[in-house]
């Protein structure tokens, strides 16, 4: 507090302290016991919750401790039953700190989350909230498909993109989509959903994408078609120039094309698997 003393608080039936990042004792608190955790021989630390101010500050993402941290949780699995929910953090900080978690609890049998956690850059991981742990083969029907792909691709083309590179503007034209009502919004106590008056009406992407750039000059996009059946999209160039474009569906190259910017190229996009397209700029530096 404004006194020096620390400032006691009861949070989930314990005795808990806040320390304001801004006090002398606040803004080195966090480096110097992971330090200290980390001389003991500990190698993973979960430093759960971040406050903004007090009293009116909630649980949030901090750039303060950007620096101090090697990554974060990014809980997108609300955006369905919290529309107005955006997850900003993730798309300014992508390529300066990894992001875990993401769409998946272990509550999830849809292929709709695993595939959006992996397209928008999640380390895939698993959350188990009042659910005991399960086999990997637990995961939705297609899920293991997917994961192969995933990590398979992170072998070969992805890295720079799904895990380091920065987010820009999604490149494939009109992707298919359906239109969900939301009739019930959770708020702060997640058992205790409320019930919205007027329904909101949000369109669910059914071909999941995302494009990135790796910081070379070359352009990753990926998408998961998570519709039954096969389906051919139109992708955008990306502006300027003259590019190299090469198609996977895992790791698996299946097609290149010469593209030039301001053109569109056509992608036929199998159901269940992770497709990419990396363009490289033509007498550019080469993808790394």
């Amino acid at each position: 507090m404004r006194n020096g003393e620390l400032l006691q608080f009861q949070s989930e039936g314990r005795d808990s302290h806040r320390l304001c990042r801004g006090t002398s004792v606040g803004g080195t608190f966090l480096p110097e016991t992971a330090r200290s955790l980390f001389d003991l021989g500990v190698t993973v630390i979960h430093d759960d919750q971040d406050h903004g101010s007090y009293p009116d500050g909630v649980e949030s993402c901090s750039e303060l401790l950007n620096m101090d941290l090697h990554a974060y949780q990014a809980r997108f699995f609300h955006e369905s039953s919290t529309p107005g929910l955006v997850p900003l953090a993730q798309y300014l900080y992508h390529e300066q700190i990894p992001v875990i978690f993401g769409w998946v609890t272990a509550n999830s049998r849809s292929t709709w989350e695993l595939a959006a956690m992996l397209v928008y850059g999640q380390v895939p991981s698993l959350a188990f909230w009042n659910s005991t742990a399960e086999l990997p083969d637990a995961v939705p029907p297609g899920g293991l498909m997917l994961l192969d792909d995933y990590f398979a691709a992170m072998k070969t083309h992805a890295k720079p993109f799904l895990l380091n590179g920065r987010m820009r503007r999604p490149l494939i034209v009109d992707a298919p989509a359906v239109r969900k009502e939301i009739r019930q919004v959770r708020g702060r106590e997640l058992r205790q959903p409320q019930v919205i008056n007027m329904p909101q009406v949000i369109n669910m992407p059914l071909v999941i994408q995302s494009a990135w750039d790796d910081g070379f000059g070359n352009v990753g996009v990926f998408a998961v078609n998570t519709q039954a059946h096969a389906v051919t999209l139109r992708i955008r160039v990306p502006e300027p120039g003259q590019w190299h474009a090469t198609i996977y569906a895992g790791s698996t190259r299946e097609e290149q094309h010469a593209a030039v910017a301001g053109d569109q190229l056509s992608w036929h996009l199998s159901p269940g698997r992770l497709g990419t397209v990396v363009f490289q700029r033509r007498g550019g530096p080469s993808h790394r």
